[in-house]
Order: C-alpha cells, then sequence, then structure tokens
C-alpha cells in the first residue's frame, strides 16, 4: 500500500527546497566571462584533440599492417590504393589526383604530393610512414604529374 504525504509535509519539503535554491544561489561563486580565456581554452582544446588523431591514425595503420599478419611481404605495384591502411583523406586525395595503385603511387614525387590541394606536410609524412612500413617510397626523381 502507497501512502501519500500529507498536505503538511508536501508544504515542509517544497520550503526546504526553496531554502536550498536560496543558500546556493546566495553563496555560489560568480565567475566572470574573459572571452580572451576562451578563445585560449578552444585553442588548446584544438590542438590536443590535432595532437590525438595524429595519433590514432599512426596507431590505426600500424594494426592495419601488423593484422596483414605480413609485413615482410612486398606488395604489387598492382595493388589497389583502397587496399592500404591509409587514412581516408589520403586516399581521397590521391584518388582525386588520379593516382589508383601502388605503383603510380611509388612514383610520385613529394612535391607531386604536395602540389594537391587536399594533402600537405602532415600526409605527406603519414604517407612516408605507410610506404616505409611496407617496404616503399616516393620516388627520388621528380615525376611528369
Amino acid at each position: 500500500m502507497v501512502r501519500l504525504a500529507t498536505p503538511q509535509e508536501e508544504s515542509a519539503t517544497h520550503t526546504e527546497e526553496a531554502a536550498l535554491a536560496t543558500f546556493a544561489s546566495s553563496h555560489s561563486p560568480t565567475i566572470p566571462f574573459d572571452p580572451a580565456f576562451e578563445t585560449t581554452l578552444k585553442k588548446l582544446v584544438a590542438e590536443a584533440v590535432a595532437e590525438h588523431i595524429a595519433k590514432i591514425t599512426e596507431i590505426a595503420a600500424t594494426r592495419a599492417l601488423a593484422a596483414l599478419d605480413r609485413p615482410s611481404r612486398v606488395l604489387p605495384n598492382h595493388t589497389p590504393i583502397r587496399d592500404l591502411p591509409l587514412p581516408t583523406r589520403i586516399a581521397n586525395g590521391l584518388r582525386r589526383m588520379g593516382v589508383r595503385t601502388l605503383g603510380e603511387l611509388t612514383a610520385l614525387h613529394a612535391e607531386d604530393i604536395l602540389l594537391s590541394p587536399n594533402l600537405g606536410e602532415r600526409s605527406l609524412d603519414q604517407l612516408r610512414h605507410v610506404l616505409g612500413l611496407i617496404g616503399r617510397s616516393l620516388s627520388e626523381s621528380r615525376g611528369t604529374r
């Protein structure tokens, strides 16, 4: 059987809640708004997130290659780019450049990569890392792209 509160008990409960709300509002510290602090905090958070994403990308690439269980295996030149453990952004950038296979990729020079509007220094570093893991590298001579 459920017991209902009496009107006096309900009134006492509301009075206690009101007293607590009044106390909390009169004793809570007021923190002034500082736009410069907010901007600095946003920048710090953005930098931390970018570093975290870079670490995750590197870990994912390393794990993907380890999952192949053949790290010393030489991949043929006709291996599609989509089969490499590349971050999606880099794979999409290479696709936009018309690069479809590992052979086409390794024929490129670093400058060819940097000429793409979607790929920069960080992408180039990640690409070199992944290629190094499979025993490949970009061309040393300037390509025709």
